[in-house]
């Protein structure tokens, strides 16, 4: 289900810290870290550069199109709870080799990365919505019938779609 951030009775029954994350442009990981008060860590399951399969009109990649794959889990360092989970897909040729070796060596989530390097960015969120974890449900510790909500959102650099983004959290967050 679609959530309108305004309009939808089901927005504002999320928590506060959902609601949050789904309609901040800044990082992720700070936030989680300032509202939980834990160091996050972020535990890279996937992290590949290849031919995409399939296009993403979003940011402009075609099938065939050399991408950046990502996906990621946000972990609490004390606690080891799962906060989300992220994928992204990056067109490669915007990338710069020092960040995709940032992104492997020093495993920073790429919102930190972006800070971090002063690089001007903006980001669009694009939908957000509450559905069943399924297939992220083993990476976040719950059961595939519990429900996750989940924001899409691009970042551009240089007035170029360079990042699409997908974040799901647990409802329980």
């Amino acid at each position: 289900m679609k959530l309108d951030f305004e309009h939808s009775p089901d927005f504002p029954g999320l928590s506060p810290i959902l609601r949050v994350l789904l309609v901040t442009d800044g990082t992720v990981t700070r936030t989680l870290q300032a509202y939980f008060g834990e160091a996050i860590d972020v535990d890279v399951l996937e992290h590949a550069e290849r031919t995409s399969e399939s296009p993403y009109p979003q940011i402009d990649i075609a099938a065939g199109d050399r991408i950046l794959r990502r996906y990621v889990r946000l972990v609490g360092r004390a606690t080891r709870k799962v906060y989300a989970v992220a994928e992204s897909v990056g067109v490669l040729e915007h990338i710069s080799r020092q960040m995709r070796r940032q992104l492997i060596e020093e495993h920073k989530g790429i919102g930190e990365l972006l800070r971090e390097g002063r690089l001007e960015t903006y980001r669009e969120l694009l939908t957000a919505n509450l559905t069943e974890a399924s297939r992220w449900a083993e990476h976040l510790q719950i059961a595939a019938t519990q429900r996750v909500v989940t924001r899409d959102y691009r970042i551009y650099q240089g007035g170029r779609a360079v990042l699409l983004i997908r974040e799901i959290f647990p409802e329980s967050l």
